[in-house]
């Protein structure tokens, strides 16, 4: 079945005004025909085939990416940053 399969279109994500997630959703899966969306606060991912102009069409996200990898936010305490800005 075309589109189903992760191998079956390109991934994507795009941020959304938070609490308007459910509305981007709604968007890929009805103009791009989208897989596998899911989303975290303020961002939407989802796999399509369609284009980069249906791409463009898309009237609630606000940013649109190409995702090469998901991983988890990498959270660094301020004082570790710091040093590293002083290494600089």
């Amino acid at each position: 079945e075309p589109g189903s399969g992760p191998e079956a279109g390109a991934r994507f994500f795009c941020t959304a005004g938070r609490g308007l997630e459910p509305f981007v959703m709604r968007e890929v899966r009805a103009r791009l025909a989208a897989t596998q969306v899911e989303y975290i606060s303020g961002k939407v991912f989802f796999t399509t085939c369609s284009d980069l102009n249906m791409l463009k069409k898309l009237k609630s996200a606000e940013r649109l990416f190409l995702l090469i990898k998901k991983q988890f936010p990498l959270i660094i305490s301020s004082e570790k940053y710091l040093m590293k800005c002083k290494d600089l």
